[in-house]
């Protein structure tokens, strides 16, 4: 309880106070005292139980901090618990059930000279808080000013969950961020201290495979494990435990997928069977042509020829002959065809 909502109840108890004296001084002016104990009694107990103290039920599921005048926390879980206005105050209500937390990470370096950074990682983070007066005592003050926004500008109390839930899942950005980037940097060098950690592969995997991005995507239950020992080291200070990490994406630049994951002999053997297909289609379609070319030049030469009577040996001819085999021969044909309609002309026999 604060010095600001302790104002009312001092005003309440000091004319409780009032009212008892006058009433004793009324009823039994000659022996006051207990009479005005009494009442007094009676009326302080009144306002307690309108302030709502007495026993309290936990909610299950969740977990309530309380701080006595002496300035010492408590927490419970279950059950019920005893609460006296001004000598306690309840100073959160924290979650008491596994937590899931979800974040992505971009832009990932490694410590491999032939490849680029993991473009992005997608985390997924299951916990619980297994000390609260641990998780309040230590995470207020670290995150005082972020709580304090979030009381401002979300309308969120301090007895509510989810300002907590905010806060906690905003401490652990930064720690998952940091450990997944370290351990990643690192794992080339972990790899050599714990043989247990080697790549295991349903197919076979060329000798170092493990140590690049491609590998560490196969390999990443053994990097989750890694990566929540390391966080559970720091965050228990916040009795805080991560039960399980999951990386449910790796995700790789697309082209270096492609190059690690090709076979080069099935590529070279690919690409000689698509080079004989093209060659095929480009031998039948020349034939195709040619012999229409062909056919059309015959034609074309007899009505020439014996319909309209020119010379085989003509100029004209052999342009004829020489526009159908470099595929031009439009435009000549059409002029010598208007050229053969004239009434007469060098090239007519006689």
């Amino acid at each position: 309880m604060t010095s600001s909502s302790r104002f009312w109840p001092m005003v309440w108890m000091a004319g409780i106070f009032l009212l008892a004296y006058l009433l004793t001084m009324f009823l039994n002016p000659i022996d006051p005292v207990p009479p005005f104990l009494l009442l007094s009694f009676l009326g302080v107990m009144l306002l307690m139980v309108g302030m709502g103290g007495g026993w309290r039920e936990v909610k299950p599921g969740y977990a309530e901090i309380r701080r006595d005048v002496t300035g010492n926390f408590q927490a419970f879980t279950q059950g019920h618990y005893l609460y006296i206005p001004f000598l306690h105050t309840i100073k959160a209500v924290m979650p008491n059930y596994p937590i899931r937390y979800e974040d992505e990470i971009e832009r990932i370096q490694t410590r491999t000279f032939r490849i680029a950074a993991i473009e992005k990682v997608r985390v997924r983070v299951h916990y619980h808080i297994v000390n609260h007066v641990h998780c309040y005592t230590n995470l207020v003050p670290t995150m005082a000013d972020r709580i304090r926004e979030l009381e401002q500008t979300e309308r969120l109390k301090r007895t509510d969950t989810g300002i907590w839930l905010k806060a906690i899942d905003e401490a652990l950005h930064q720690r998952v961020d940091d450990s997944v980037r370290d351990e990643i940097w690192a794992w080339s060098e972990i790899l050599e201290q714990d043989e247990q950690l080697a790549l295991q592969t349903p197919f076979p995997a060329p000798p170092g495979a493990e140590y690049d991005p491609y590998g560490l995507s196969l390999n990443r239950l053994k990097l989750a494990q890694k990566v929540r020992d390391d966080i559970n080291r720091v965050v228990g200070r916040y009795g805080l435990r991560v039960d399980q990490i999951v990386f449910e994406l790796i995700e790789l630049n697309y082209e270096f997928v492609k190059i690690r994951t090709q076979n080069r002999e099935r590529e070279l053997s690919k690409a000689e069977h698509e080079a004989l297909l093209q060659a095929a289609a480009i031998r039948q379609k020349g034939f195709a042509e040619a012999e229409v070319r062909a056919r059309n030049l015959a034609l074309l030469l007899d009505e020439l020829i014996n319909k309209r009577g020119m010379s085989m040996h003509d100029a004209l001819v052999g342009e004829i002959v020489r526009a159908s085999l470099y595929s031009d021969g439009e435009m000549i044909w059409k002029g010598v065809i208007e050229k053969g309609n004239e009434p007469s002309g060098p090239t007519k026999a006689a």
